[in-house]
């Protein structure tokens, strides 16, 4: 709620200082540059995307070996506000917000229990942020070309069920990343338009919340093996180290309805999103007591140290939307 807030806070302090501006720079006489209509419905628009998010995510250790992976097909919704409050100083915002969830195979061990999991598991997250830029327009106003730098919060949501299909590890990560990049609008007739992005992204400040059952106790059977444990859930925290990724995206659309006031038309896009995260810290469980069984017999004790290892998340969205432009 506060990161909401937030965000409408600076957005209404951007469309004030940007107004103050306008009208000072009109006041004394400084020459501008109106935009088309066309272009000026194409980045002043509300915009509704259905898509389908193809997701890989995989977590490694230090020597670059693949520790598991998650794979999964989900639906979800993005909803984005983008526009330039006066077209004499064209200053660009965009808002988004987005909403996923759905099923995901997840093929791996959690680190407590080391047990190996291939399972149906439910992932879930929101995405939403800003972006502010200049637009550049040229080309006999047909084409927008707007450098551009934003904030994106993500907040993503995993729970791993073991082979029974009970919860065995609930996830909860905070990802928050800058971006900085460019985003261009080109009119190729009076209706049809493409549209293109490319960024350069940073994390800061990412951490996991998790709910792990923790072990009091490990058994194993006569011949050595390992066979389950005793133990509670446990509440955890994991500050996560920070990387670099991209994300990059091409949308084509047509201008149905088009009139004074409003442009109504659907498009479609794809886009392409690589996240990572570096290993976090370490949280150690001392003198886990080890039992054979049967009979229950104390053969020894046992620490175990826990991290979230350095992973990578890509993400292919294909989407089909409608553009309200006004």
């Amino acid at each position: 709620m506060k990161k909401i807030l937030f965000l409408i806070i600076f957005t209404t302090l951007m469309f004030g200082c940007v107004n103050v501006y306008a009208h000072g720079v009109s006041k004394y006489g400084y020459p501008s540059k109106n935009m088309s209509k066309s272009i000026f419905k194409l980045t002043n628009s509300f915009n509704i995307t259905i898509n389908k998010d193809y997701v890989h995510y995989a977590e490694h250790d230090s020597n670059g070996s693949t520790l598991d992976n998650e794979d999964a097909i989900i639906p979800g919704v993005n909803l984005s506000l983008e526009g330039i409050p006066n077209s004499k100083i064209p200053i660009w915002y965009e808002l988004n917000y987005s909403d996923y969830y759905g099923n995901s195979t997840y093929t791996g061990a959690t680190q407590i229990t080391n047990i190996p999991i291939e399972n149906t598991d439910h992932i879930g997250y929101i995405n939403y942020g800003f972006r502010v830029g200049y637009a550049f327009i040229i080309d006999d106003n047909k084409l927008a070309i707007i450098p551009n730098a934003g904030f994106e919060w993500m907040d993503w949501n995993r729970n791993i069920l073991d082979n029974a299909g009970n919860t065995e590890y609930i996830e909860h990560y905070h990802f928050n990343r800058y971006l900085l990049g460019i985003k261009a609008y080109y009119l190729i007739t009076n209706r049809l338009w493409l549209a293109g992005e490319g960024y350069y992204t940073h994390g800061t400040d990412n951490s996991m919340d998790t709910n792990a059952l923790v072990p009091t106790a490990l058994v194993y059977n006569n011949s050595g093996n390992y066979i389950g444990e005793l133990g509670n859930y446990e509440s955890q925290n994991f500050e996560l180290g920070n990387r670099s990724g991209f994300l990059f995206g091409i949308k084509i659309g047509y201008q149905v309805y088009k009139s004074k006031t409003i442009n109504i038309g659907p498009f479609i896009s794809l886009n392409y999103s690589q996240l990572k995260v570096n290993k976090s810290n370490t949280i150690t469980y001392y003198n886990i007591p080890q039992y054979t069984y049967p009979p229950a017999n104390l053969v020894g004790y046992t620490n175990y140290t826990v991290d979230e290892p350095q992973s990578q998340t890509n993400q292919l969205f294909i989407g089909f939307g409608i553009k309200l432009g006004f």
